[in-house]
């Protein structure tokens, strides 16, 4: 028995999902991730913030990766979904990856953060991470999951629809006040101007 196809609304929903969850991506991105302490001439305590655009930049790069991806995926047809998809898929992994490294070792961000700043390229007490890493990390799984779930079952959806494509043209050819006046029997319109042309010829129209 042939299963039916996936309806409209799961294809909205995918790319509803994936839209929420690049945006997403970018506002955890712009969140700070790593703090630390570090030490000047002047101030012997120096707080460091470092955003995780910073610490991981391609949490941002993956992030609009998966949003624009959304977007293809609304309007291309079967191999472009797919390659929406795959790119879904990639974007997450890069989100995966660039949270994991500031997860396991935020130290080499805060150093670099630090010496921007104050141009001490040192430390006082050790790097901390916030729980945004935590969140983009889980927030690029779900998108490698997604992505391939829309990679297995976007085969299945309707393409763009074309009704209201000037080119397309009715089954059978021709619009139906073409073919009733074609139609074998059926009487051709008046015409004025041939009725005046035989008038002036000394015809009789009627």
């Amino acid at each position: 028995m042939r299963q039916p196809a996936p309806s409209p609304v799961a294809r909205r929903r995918a790319v509803l999902t994936l839209l929420g969850l690049g945006v997403g991506t970018l506002g955890v991105g712009s969140a700070t991730w790593v703090r630390a302490l570090t030490a000047t001439a002047v101030e012997p305590e120096v707080e460091i913030l470092v955003a995780g655009s910073t610490a991981a930049p391609g949490v941002t790069a993956g992030g609009l990766v998966v949003a624009a991806a959304a977007l293809a995926l609304a309007l291309g047809g079967r191999w472009g979904r797919r390659l929406a998809a795959a790119a879904v898929v990639l974007g997450g992994a890069l989100v995966v990856v660039s949270a994991l490294g500031v997860v396991t070792d935020p130290a080499p961000a805060a150093v670099s953060a630090a010496r921007a700043a104050t141009g001490v390229g040192e430390l006082t007490a050790p790097a901390t991470p916030t729980s945004m890493p935590a969140v983009a990390l889980v927030l690029g799984a779900v998108s490698v999951v997604v992505g391939g779930w829309v990679a297995v079952v976007s085969g299945r959806w309707e393409g763009p629809s074309s009704r209201h494509d000037p080119r397309a043209v009715p089954a059978g050819g021709g619009s139906g006040a073409d073919r009733s006046s074609t139609a074998p029997g059926s009487s051709v319109p008046p015409d004025d101007h041939a009725d005046w042309d035989a008038l002036t010829r000394g015809d009789d129209p009627t």
